[in-house]
Order: structure tokens, then sequence, then C-alpha cells
């Protein structure tokens, strides 16, 4: 048995699936029930005066009502200098005690919960603060691209002081325990970066010049916070940048960290902004790709290392407790999808969980337009308070609901309806269900989109929804069925070409590209009319079909609206099979192998000729024929999704719980 274990957890461990998992573990003087940590990231819910908010409270509540063992919170800034916008600033200790509130709830249902402190630094913003980015040299990083002050001795001393006094106001209003960040953002791995640390006086150069001040941080840390209370730290294990430090300096520093004796813990991280589809790894890559180097850090450690990395089933995070990679299993997105991961993990129900699918669209993708995250696949992320667990009330009297259509919106709605203790029927045009979201799960390294429809469809399966497909709509079908209420999820259909068309090109959509197999080995232009991840799923179904790819949108980058950690290695793929990108470009003519293009900035036309395709991309009208011929025949008719307008799945999803709450 781990040392760590504590003898009341035994027959809890013992009476669950994964025993590893759900046995305690001791971090200094806090005992968590399991070993499960959701990990530190910005959610932008902080309020105007940088304080924690209402949003904050029912949002990590949550997670510790969906039984968690730890929680450690977002990036909190130790000194004005380090101000970003809707985070909180832990440096006013009346503004951190409104945190008590999240503190008792979070502690009622079960889980420790850490506060993690920070200094921005050159991923600071100047215009919030109004102040200078402080950093190690006057090197800017390149996504924020703003040059910051080298720090002098005054600069150290007062950022210093402030991680002392914000860890002191952390102890002081009833956190668990205290983090440093010296993962993917921040001044303490600046200073460790060669890259971004190029200083000459005694924290500069060698390995042990450049972790000198993060010891002199955690040495003025601790002093503050005693040593009976838990620091820990969220440490980067390789920059992933050119000039960066390397996995192999992180197991140097991993060690030099924790024979400091200063730390309790290690919560490893990967990649800066700079390298940031290693920070947060899309979809397209492998689930437990960082195993073997978390592996290699618990062996060069001699305390607690909580792994990271895509870990999203229950019996991966059990086989890398059971074979001691790691000590506990850090999650993020998966428990912005399901926040009742553990619960239905720790009793069996893991076909029930929630899956997240690394799209990033709504978590990072919110993120980098500093809007407040949600999730894809979950509505209630961000709205807890509405939408959370226990909110789905009982519909007051039964009704017979009908839906039409067996896309992600139709999805959700039956399933919100049938938790309500609706009768629900639902129909679909087609054989398979799940829309567009399952017919973009076709495209390489786009797979796990259809996790989405599965577990939606597996949901409605285990409500005893009624599924006919095959079976058109129409005003006498529905009138047959006799139903109470129709919501109404036919979503969207092809719009005219937006462009005159002259000559034999050969014209194909999106769903004749993603449904058939052609085009192969031939010349295709790909004209990007809609936004987020159709034109991606088609440019790479079609360089995978052998053909030579020249991919056009009227945005000022194609693949605008994708987020950066998904975008990034999608143009190294694309790169890689040759495939060309135009931005800025739209289709005005088309001709036998010809296409007459127009600049939309600078109104330059020009021909782009050689081609025996091409393929548009999200050209599409709402679908909603049925809406208006259905509202004489019944009583009630609701709409959402792309049959409204067509819009994104995020969207479509959040409207179909709505709308099943609503019927």
């Amino acid at each position: 048995m781990d040392s760590t274990t504590q003898p009341e957890s035994i027959s809890a461990a013992l009476s669950t699936p994964y025993p590893a998992l759900f046995s305690a573990f001791r971090l200094k003087n806090v005992t968590l029930r399991n070993r499960i940590v959701m990990l530190p990231h910005v959610t932008f819910y902080g309020g105007h005066n940088f304080t924690p908010s209402a949003r904050h409270h029912y949002y990590y509540a949550e997670r510790a009502k969906g039984g968690v063992g730890l929680i450690v919170t977002e990036s909190q800034f130790v000194h004005a200098s380090s101000a970003v916008h809707g985070c909180v600033d832990a440096s006013s200790l009346d503004g951190m005690r409104l945190w008590q509130p999240t503190i008792a709830a979070v502690h009622e249902h079960g889980a420790a919960f850490f506060a993690q402190i920070t200094h921005h630094s050159i991923q600071g913003a100047s215009a919030d603060s109004y102040l200078p980015l402080i950093a190690p040299s006057a090197i800017p990083d390149a996504t924020v691209r703003e040059v910051p002050k080298a720090a002098d001795r005054g600069d150290m001393d007062m950022i210093r002081d402030a991680y002392r006094a914000a860890a002191g106001n952390v102890r002081s209003v009833g956190f668990d325990g205290v983090e440093l960040k010296v993962g993917h953002d921040g001044i303490l791995r600046a200073f460790m970066s060669p890259y971004f640390n190029r200083r000459s006086d005694e924290y500069g150069g060698s390995r042990e010049n450049r972790l000198r001040y993060v010891i002199e941080v955690l040495r003025a840390v601790r002093a503050e916070v005693g040593e009976d209370y838990p620091v820990g730290i969220r440490f980067c294990m390789d920059e992933c940048i050119p000039g960066g430090y390397t996995f192999e300096d992180g197991l140097w520093y991993a060690g030099a960290l924790a024979e400091s004796g200063l730390i309790d813990y290690l919560s490893s991280d990967l990649g800066t902004w700079m390298s940031v589809d290693a920070q947060v790894p899309p979809m397209s890559t492998p689930q437990m790709f960082m195993r073997d180097h978390i592996r290699q850090l618990k062996a060069a450690v001699s305390i607690p290392v909580i792994a990271f990395g895509r870990i999203k089933h229950p019996h991966d995070a059990e086989s890398m407790l059971a074979q001691r990679d790691a000590d506990l299993i850090g999650m993020t997105r998966q428990l912005i999808a399901d926040p009742e991961w553990a619960n239905k993990a720790r009793t069996g129900r893991t076909a029930e969980i929630r899956p997240c699918v690394a799209c990033n669209q709504e978590c990072v993708g919110r993120l980098v337009k500093n809007q407040p995250i949600g999730c894809v696949h979950n509505p209630a992320a961000g709205h807890e308070e509405t939408l959370g667990i226990g909110t789905l009330s009982a519909a007051p009297a039964t009704k017979r609901v009908l839906v039409i259509g067996g896309g992600v919106m139709g999805l959700k709605a039956a399933e919100t309806a049938a938790l309500r203790g609706h009768q629900v029927i639902l129909i679909e045009q087609n054989e398979q269900l799940g829309g567009q979201v399952a017919i973009a799960a076709r495209a390489p390294g786009h797979e796990e989109w259809g996790e989405i429809a599965a577990h939606l469809i597996a949901q409605i399966a285990r409500l005893d929804v009624q599924v006919m497909t095959n079976t058109p709509a129409t005003v006498d079908t529905v009138a047959a069925f006799t139903p109470d209420a129709v919501i109404v999820a036919t979503g969207s259909r092809l719009a005219p070409l937006p462009f005159a068309q002259k000559g034999a090109l050969t014209l194909l959509d999106e769903w004749q590209v993603m449904q058939g197999d052609d085009p192969w080995d031939e010349r295709v232009l790909l004209l990007d009319l809609g936004v987020r991840f159709e034109g991606a799923a088609l440019a790479e179904t079609l360089v995978a079909r052998r053909n030579q790819v020249t991919w056009i949108a009227p945005t000022p980058t194609v693949g605008f609206e994708i987020d950066p950690p998904t975008l990034i290695p999608l143009r190294r793929r694309l790169a890689a099979h040759g495939a060309a990108l135009i931005p800025e470009t739209t289709v005005i003519e088309t001709d036998d192998d010809a296409v007459l293009t127009l600049n939309v900035f600078t109104g330059d036309v020009k021909p782009l000729a050689g081609f025996d395709s091409l393929v548009i991309a999200g050209n599409k009208l709402s679908n909603n024929g049925l809406i208006d011929a259905l509202r004489p025949h019944v009583a009630a008719v609701y709409a959402g999704g792309d049959c409204v307008a067509p819009r994104h799945v995020a969207i479509a999803i959040r409207e179909g719980d709505r709308l099943g709450r609503t019927v």
C-alpha cells in the first residue's frame, strides 16, 4: 500500500473499479480524498476590480461537487505590474477575502482548494496594468510582442516580496495550499529560460544562476506560510522553443527544486505561449502523449508529481498510478467538459462521462479572444448557477415531444427533454445520427469530434428516447405522431453559389467531399467561406486523398477562426503535403480550369488557373422551411441551431439544451 494512502480510504478505494485513482493522498498536512486534481487554468471570470466573482464560485464548487480531490485556482497575480483583465489580484487581502464563500463551498463538497499565484511578466498586458511589463531581460514573448523592462535589483526585490505577501494572503483567507507558477508563462519560468534570460549577472548564464531567483522567491514564500503549509509549483518540463530550455534541462531543474526542500509537489506542464500547441494539445495530439516524460520526471525527484497531458479515460489514469508513473492525475479540459467525471468514474458509470474532444473552440478559442471560457460539449461551463448540477427541474406535466433532426442540436434537445420526464421521439431523415459533427469526424485527425455525437446518442438510448432514422419530416408525417410539442433541428442547407459560374470546372460542396470518395489525385481549389473547422476538415481530407490543394479564404489568415494550438500543427501538416494557403481572397467567377479571384482588402482581381475541381466550404443557409409550415398544426413549435441561422457546434448544443429545458 502506498504510504500516503489513509486507512479510512481503503474501503472506498476497494468499492470502485479504480482503486488507485480513488485512494487518499497527503500533501503536507492536507489529505486529498482521491488522486484527481483540477489543474489551474485562466477562466476570465474575474470582476472589473480584479476580484473573484459569483461565476468563479459556482464554477469551482461544481467541480468539488463532482468529486475531484484537489482544485487549484487559475493564476492570481501578485503585483499590479502583472495585472491582466478577468484575473484576480492576490496582493489585495480585501479582494482575496471574497474567495471565502467559495473556499467554504469547495470544502463542503469534500475537495481541497489551493491557490496558484504568479507574476505574468512578458505574458501580461500593459494595457491592463498601465505599467511596463517586467522580465529577466528585455526580450518580448513573440505572441504578445511587447518589449518588457529588464528587471533591476529593485524590481526583483519588489516582485519577490509581492510573492511573499500574496502567499500570506492565500493562507490567511483559508486556502489549503499555495502553488507558484513556474509553468508556461510568468516571470519565474522566464528566469530559468536561456531564451528569455540573457543576463550576465549572478541570475543569468548557467542553469544554477538562472534558477537562483526562483529559489529566492520560494524561500520568501516558505518563510511567510511556514513549514506546515503545502507549497507546490506548476513546472514547465520543456519550453519547446528554439533557444529555450529542453527536457534534459527540465529534469535538472526539477531535481534541484525538489532537493531545495522548499516545495511539496511538482505539477507537470509543457511549453510556453510560443509553443502553445504543446501547452494545450489539440485533438490531433494523441491522448496520454506525455506519459513517458512524466515517468522520467517522477523518477528524477523524491516529491509527489501531478501528471497532465490529455488524460481523459479513468482506465488510463488508473494505469499511470498503478505503475507509479505519477502520484496524482491532473486534468483541465476534461473537467470543464464534465465536472462529474470523478463521481462517474468512482461509481463505474464511465460510459456516462461527457468526453472532452480537445477541440479547443470554447476554452482556448474564447480565451485568446479575451472572453470568458466555456465548452463546446458542456453548455453549463461558466453558467453553473443556472445550468449546472441540480438545476434541471422535472417538467410540470409530461408531454409527447417530437424532435426533428438527429444532429447534435436535436440530440441534445432530446436528452434534456427526456431528463425532464417528457416522452421524446426523435426522427432523422438520414440513416446516421450526429449530423455535421459526425461527418466532420471522418476527416483525418478530427476523429474525436465523433465522440460528441456518440455520447449524445448513448445518452438518449439510456433515456429510452424513441429514435427513427430514414424518416423525412413533413406536415403530414409530423401530425401522425400527434405531438404536444415539436423541436425543429433540421440544420442548414446549401446556399446559392456566391459567384458567377462559367465553363466546366467541377464544383463540389463540403458534404459531397466528406461523405463521398472524390476527388483523388487532383488539383483542388478549396474556397473556405465558413468559420471554425469546416475548411480544416476538408483540407485534411483532401490532402489525405493525395490531392494538390490550394486553400483560399477571405479572412486575414487562412484558418482565422481556429484556435492557435489547433491551427499551428494543422498548418505544419498541410505544409508537409505541399498545400498552398492564400488569405484575403475569394472567388468571383469560375471557368474551365480556372477561377477569377478578388482580394477582399485591396480589391485586386486576378485569375488562378490549373485546377480540376473547386470545393466550397461554409456556403450555407438555414433549412427553416418546416418551422412556419408546422405552426398551424402543432400547438408548440420550437427551433434552434443551424435551422435558425448557420453557426457552430457549441451554439447548436447550447440551444438544444435550452429548448429541452423550455419545452
